[in-house]
């Protein structure tokens, strides 16, 4: 039986689809989901194997989850990529890679390999599995993972698309405004030797937080599994008549494709939107419009959320000192509670929506709309941190402004 190091092992030798070499065309985006992608699709027996064995890792204590973050080659004082670099949470192992480790994920998919799951677990503890195909000489030095051999997808004509991307705001969130948080990119120099590894890493005294595990969950689920990917011609492969400048980014073929998985794999392909927080039929989208709106915004009649500055949260924390107007469908005495069970109880956000908000708690996710309410006031785990333990009073005390402001301001609607 192929293990999960022959497959690698052998990664030269194994099948990678080509591109037709002749002019093809495709007049309806039908044709060319035909004619092209679907021929490039892994059957549908290897794809479900894939996500059990997934949905299975993901819940493994020992998992070490891969990010598709910090892969460009600029540089500003130092190099801006961390391609290979472990980062070791209390609670969970991060590295950080480039699209070329999903490459080897569609390599074993389309190949109708699965390995068995602890070969595969024990590959990836081993630090065998490569992140990806080139590295540079700095970046090196720091790595804990390594380089691999290169699969063709690229030389053979293809560009490597996916139907739910990796990091754009295509998340029940935004995922944007939080991604540096949940992603720490951290300093060249701390990730080395420690500890009597023969390894360098970086290590992180403390835990990411519950909602941030669940993201680092969904994003590792959209980097590495087979259901989200499908191949189309480099962009300088393709021309449209219609101007599509690049039809693995076209809208209307992402929305085919959502289409013809949900066909191939029904309630495998519904579990697995669940699993990648992928936006609702009816997505959040925090809009609000009007006539009189710039009228009204400066009457404050409603502590609705606060109003955020354009630079992050300090260290303690920056919440607006002026409220919006606008009539919420929270009260300011459940606002006021979800700003002191977060702050002095630390209750996870789903908890805040359960207790505070009314919202029923998922069995999966959930905790959203408490964030969205948060983190519209500035208010940050680094927040949560400065002030847990401390009464409502010490907080005041050492508060600054417009934080002290909010912190009255709730204060008096926790008052009997």
């Amino acid at each position: 039986m192929e293990t999960i190091k022959d497959f690698f092992d052998n990664i030269k030798k194994k099948d990678c689809p080509k591109l037709e070499p002749s002019v093809c065309e495709s007049e309806y985006l039908e044709d060319f989901y035909e004619n092209c992608v679907r021929k490039t699709l892994p059957q549908k027996e290897v794809v479900e194997d894939w996500h059990k064995l997934l949905k299975r890792y993901i819940d493994d204590r020992e998992a070490v989850f891969f990010a598709r973050r910090y892969a460009s080659t600029k540089k500003e004082g130092e190099w801006d990529i961390r391609r290979g670099f472990l980062t070791v949470f209390n609670n969970i192992k991060l590295v950080y890679v480039d699209n070329f480790f999903a490459h080897y994920f569609y390599a074993m998919a389309i190949n109708g390999f699965t390995p068995n799951y602890d070969g595969f677990k024990q590959f990836v503890l081993d630090r065998k599995i490569p992140y990806g195909y080139s590295v540079v000489f700095e970046e090196g030095k720091h790595q804990a993972y390594h380089k691999g051999a290169t699969y063709p997808l690229n030389k053979n004509g293809w560009k490597h698309s996916h139907v739910f991307s990796a990091n754009q705001n295509d998340y029940n969130f935004n995922y944007k405004k939080i991604a540096q948080d949940v992603f720490p990119k951290g300093e060249y120099n701390d990730f080395k030797k420690q500890g009597g590894s023969k390894y360098p890493y970086r290590k992180v005294d403390g835990k990411i937080n519950e909602e941030y595990v669940k993201i680092i969950k969904a994003h590792f689920l959209r980097v590495v599994h087979p259901i989200n990917y499908f191949l189309t011609p480099k962009v300088n492969l393709q021309s449209s008549s219609m101007g599509i400048k690049d039809i693995g980014e076209y809208p209307g073929m992402i929305a085919l494709m959502k289409q013809k998985l949900y066909e191939l794999y029904g309630d495998t392909f519904t579990e697995y939107k669940e699993m990648i927080m992928a936006p609702a039929d009816n997505p959040y989208i925090g809009l609000r419009y009007g006539m009189v709106l710039e009228e009204t915004s400066s009457k404050a009649t409603e502590h609705m959320t606060t109003k955020t500055t354009k630079k992050r949260a300090s260290s303690k924390g920056s919440v607006v000192s002026k409220p919006r107007s606008g009539k919420s469908k929270f009260t300011p005495e459940q606002i006021a509670h979800c700003i002191n069970a977060y702050l002095f109880d630390k209750m996870s956000f789903r908890n805040i929506e359960q207790t505070y908000l009314g919202i029923p708690k998922r069995a999966n996710g959930g905790g959203f709309v408490a964030k969205q309410i948060l983190n519209s006031m500035d208010i940050y785990s680094s927040t949560q941190k400065l002030f847990y333990g401390k009464t409502i009073a010490e907080a005041i005390a050492i508060a600054t402004e417009p934080l002290k402001t909010t912190l009255k301001w709730m204060e008096t609607y926790l008052k009997p």
